[in-house]
């Protein structure tokens, strides 16, 4: 009978602890703990310390709010910049030559060495200034085919955000003294540095040492 009753209290009291355990460790102190709501997500995070214990670490609170505010702003900061750069992209249009070729202020050597289309405003004017204006280029590049430019046709430009447009009045070969240009036909110095015209004048290299000459009056 003692044994029963020694058995009875033993098993009584293995239950009661057991309760008293698992009410330990479900509390709250011993949960990783995630609020989340419409704006703001709060992380909760745990780390060990001395013995068995454990103690929040600080707070991490992410906006899910700015988050979206920023990557919308980096968005439109990206766009902002393309349109600029594109703004910012000169070019000409020479029917039968080329096709959107990049103009690029240069008027040494070694601008037209590393520029496909140099406009030199050295002793020239640039568009819209209502004086003559020169652009030089290799002809390895977008000037290869020059002189297939015909009088009549209707170059276009784009530069600086504003629209030209030019008609050729002139294409011809021409031979130089590296300061002026001769029509090889009539020996006729056919380079224009002062004029109240706005003509655009474009060259490039032709056969061994002559040119390949193109002018063209404003007419928008």
């Amino acid at each position: 009978m003692k044994k029963i009753l020694k058995l009875t209290i033993i098993l009584i009291l293995i239950i009661v602890i057991g309760n008293v355990f698992v009410i330990n460790v479900s509390t709250n102190e011993s949960k990783n703990l995630i609020y989340t709501n419409a704006k703001k997500i709060i992380l909760f995070s745990y780390i060990p310390i001395e013995g068995n214990a454990v103690k929040p670490a600080e707070e991490t609170v992410i906006d899910v709010a700015d988050i979206k505010d920023k990557g919308v702003a980096a968005s439109n900061s990206t766009e902002i910049e393309h349109e600029q750069k594109n703004e910012e992209i000169n070019y000409i249009t020479i029917p039968s030559v080329c096709y959107s070729a990049e103009i690029t202020v240069g008027s040494t050597q070694v601008d037209v060495d590393k520029y496909d289309i140099c406009l030199m405003t050295e002793a020239f004017a640039s568009f819209g200034e209502g004086k003559p204006i020169l652009l030089g280029g290799h002809n390895t590049r977008s000037l290869k085919y020059l002189y297939k430019s015909r009088i009549g046709d209707v170059i276009s430009i784009n530069y600086e955000g504003n629209y030209y447009q030019y008609k050729v009045i002139y294409s011809n070969e021409c031979t130089t003294d590296d300061y002026n240009l001769f029509d090889i036909n009539n020996g006729k110095n056919v380079l224009e540095y002062r004029t109240r015209k706005e003509i655009l004048q474009i060259y490039t290299c032709y056969g061994t040492n002559n040119r390949w000459f193109v002018k063209a009056v404003r007419i928008c």
